[in-house]
């Protein structure tokens, strides 16, 4: 079981210096079973991190608070409802008055009304996207119902594909001719990583190099034109057989560790985030493991979370590994090692080579392939 990597949520605040006048949002939703939980929360690189909720009643919900600025939330279930497992985004500002409404649980397909000139800008993109998100939403309930080993998911995965590849060309063709505004940058890095990840799936990257020309001098230094162009020219991935790519990663006390401290002994390398369930899964084991071949083996965490979200989640977890994180989040050692999905894992030997790398979780898995390691073995299956 894994988390694919989320790359359509990436986040941007504009600057203001309006005090923090209350902002509020109303929700009035059709076909929503009362008693569901709605999830208000400020979108990060990786995450959403959740700041409130409340709870669908005659079908309507509320929220209110409190911002310096312009800021990018998103709505989403608590995933034990009929709404699928996706996020419905919209801008806030001090004073803001939002405006939700729906006919039903498909959360992506929500409208949001307000007086932002950014929502208006939001709301035209979603407008053209959404017979593929409505679609994506469809796929995703009815997957959801069915068991890993269903014939059925191979036949609607496919059909997902099919309906997100349509979905991206409509919007890169938007991309091509909307004005390059700071929405603009945010969907523009969404597809840029989308293109990084995807292992060579992605299929319009050559527009994207091409929209790289619309963005101003200024923007191209900006972190998000940073992040765009180096999302568009990666460094090559490491993999199996080849030598360990080292970085700097910080602990909890700002110091700074090179990977290569570890070696020595195998490392088990752990690409994760505090959103992704199959991560926090595999905690229990990962303790048994580092107890457990203590002597043969270092257990390093690298979270891929925004610092105070990594710093928050780990005060309240016993992580006695090395719990590690990455001022360059999923755009640093992450990409290095090919991490498209977390929880990510790199079995690099004592000498530095790395012997095994996949993706996902279940139980028990861990700790087998570290026990093949250990006896001279390894599996070659990539993926759990």
């Amino acid at each position: 079981m894994k988390v694919v990597m989320l790359v359509l949520g990436m986040v941007w605040c504009g600057v203001s210096g309006q005090a923090q006048e209350a902002y509020s949002i109303r929700g009035k939703v059709n076909g929503v079973e009362d008693g569901t939980v709605i999830l208000l929360g400020v979108q990060h690189t990786r995450q959403t991190e959740s700041i409130a909720q409340d709870t669908v009643r005659d079908g309507m919900f509320s929220f209110a608070g409190r911002v310096d600025s312009l800021t990018l939330m998103a709505l989403f279930g608590d995933g034990r409802s009929a709404i699928p497992p996706v996020w419905k985004e919209l801008w806030v500002a001090p004073g803001a008055k939002v405006r939700v409404s729906g006919d039903d649980c498909l959360i992506r397909t929500w409208r949001v009304e307000s007086d932002l000139p950014e929502q208006a800008e939001m709301n035209r993109y979603s407008e053209r996207l959404r017979p593929y998100d409505l679609e994506q939403q469809v796929l995703l309930l009815q997957m959801q119902g069915m068991g890993r080993k269903d014939p059925r998911r191979d036949s609607l995965r496919n059909r997902m594909e099919v309906v997100q590849d349509s979905g991206w060309r409509v919007e890169v063709e938007m991309l091509e001719t909307a004005p390059v505004t700071p929405y603009w940058m945010k969907r523009m890095l969404s597809h840029a990583l989308s293109s990084q990840y995807s292992g060579g799936e992605y299929p319009f990257r050559d527009r994207l190099e091409m929209l790289c020309g619309r963005m101003s001098d200024v923007q191209k230094e900006s972190p998000e034109g940073r992040r765009i162009l180096s999302a568009l020219s990666p460094a090559k991935p490491v993999a199996v057989g080849e030598e360990m790519v080292d970085g700097d990663l910080k602990d909890a006390e700002e110091k700074t560790h090179r990977l290569s401290e570890y070696l020595g002994k195998y490392i088990l390398l752990d690409f994760w985030s505090s959103a992704c369930r199959p991560c926090i899964a595999a905690m229990p084991e990962m303790k048994e493991i580092a107890e457990i071949f203590k002597d043969s083996v270092t257990v390093v965490s690298v979270s891929v979370d925004p610092r105070h979200i990594w710093r928050g989640f780990t005060e309240k977890r016993e992580m006695f590994w090395a719990n590690l994180w990455d001022e360059k989040e999923s755009g640093g050692l992450a990409a290095r090692y090919g991490a498209a999905g977390i929880p990510h894992y790199v079995l690099i030997s004592p000498t530095g080579k790395v012997i095994d790398m996949w993706d996902g979780y279940e139980r028990g898995t861990l700790k087998g392939r570290i026990g093949k390691a250990l006896q001279g073995g390894k599996s070659n299956d990539k993926k759990m």
